[in-house]
């Protein structure tokens, strides 16, 4: 890899392709983990910020070196999306917007939970709020990994309990996880495109109680995608807004391997009604074939069987059709 390492010590990040500036995140509690690289690379012209998280690097968000989640503490280098150094680009309630990101996988990427991109509502007065989206690569190396959106839905008991209008509990809310897949299912693996810029499209409808999204990931030839998802927002939590970078768990048994992620350009488009609807229909192209074959597979099973396989083999790759026919379906087989 040639180029040029550019450092940036103001904490402000922006490119001439690039529709908003981003800031560092944290950046009054300690900001970037300390030693890991964000930096600006040249490489044929091609201009990109690159972030790089070591095995130990500890992020210095708040609650970053604490137990929690499943994880002695959480190493993080992220950068928020502006308009302004402490204020954020936020998406807000009644439009629709499309985010395109040009990226490349470097390196790494094969460990569990690294999440690259969080679309983030930040709640009111401090407190935990779940992000109603993570992007995120999940793998145990030398397999290969899978890039899955982790949305935020209500559980079904927790309707019952308590009104969308009163303050939610954490533990009433838990992540669904849908891969980027193609027609034939095969789900797109970051450590084994490795070196490969891909473009990554989302395109998002905000409303002040569900975020709705539907994308897709291209490597110029073929397209990986995720169905449309309704996404349940916390009340009483600000206007979405995003955050890019790496956030990923830490250990103190295997280390995590080095994974370093490169963006050429992140852009955040507010799109009218009618393009909205033209971007979702030219997104449910890929959809087509891939929920006919579904269809034939699974058509002989009835709702309750989908969810019964979905709940015994869904974490594993035999799983897979049978996740994506409970979506198809719509059918709440994690309530």
């Amino acid at each position: 890899m040639s180029g040029i390492n550019i450092a940036w010590a103001e904490q402000r990040f922006k490119d001439n392709d690039w529709t908003h500036p981003s800031f560092e995140r944290c950046a009054d509690k300690g900001g970037f983990a300390n030693g890991s690289e964000v930096s600006w690379q040249t490489e044929a012209n091609k201009r990109f910020l690159r972030f790089s998280l070591k095995d130990g690097q500890k992020g210095n968000c708040s609650r970053d070196k604490i137990s929690r989640s499943r994880a002695p503490y959480w190493e993080r280098s992220e950068v928020t999306i502006g308009p302004t150094k402490g204020s954020r680009f936020q998406m807000r309630s009644g439009k629709q917007y499309l985010i395109e990101i040009n990226m490349r996988f470097v390196e790494g990427f094969s460990s569990d939970r690294e999440s690259i991109l969080q679309i983030y509502t930040k709640c009111r007065g401090g407190g935990r709020c779940m992000p109603p989206l993570m992007l995120r690569s999940d793998g145990y190396s030398p397999n290969p990994s899978r890039l899955s959106v982790y949305t935020a839905h209500k559980s079904s008991s927790a309707r019952i309990k308590q009104s969308w209008s009163l303050a939610a509990k954490m533990n009433d809310y838990k992540q669904q996880r849908t891969p980027f897949a193609s027609n034939t299912d095969e789900v797109f693996a970051p450590n084994l495109h490795l070196g490969k810029w891909v473009k990554l499209n989302l395109v998002v409808k905000v409303q002040p109680k569900k975020i709705f999204v539907q994308g897709n990931i291209s490597d110029g030839s073929k397209k990986w995608a995720v169905e449309f998802i309704g996404i349940d927002r916390v009340p009483g939590t600000e206007e979405p807004h995003l955050e890019v970078g790496i956030y990923r768990p830490g250990s103190y048994g295997m280390p995590n391997p080095t994974s370093t992620i490169d963006f050429d350009y992140i852009k955040i488009s507010k799109i009218s009604a009618a393009d909205y609807v033209e971007v979702l229909n030219e997104f449910q192209k890929i959809e087509t074939k891939k929920e006919s074959a579904l269809e034939a597979k699974f058509g002989k099973y009835s709702d309750a069987d989908i969810c019964a396989a979905v709940k015994i083999f869904g974490e594993f790759k035999q799983g897979r059709d049978w996740v994506n026919e409970s979506h198809r379906r719509k059918l709440p087989c994690n309530d």
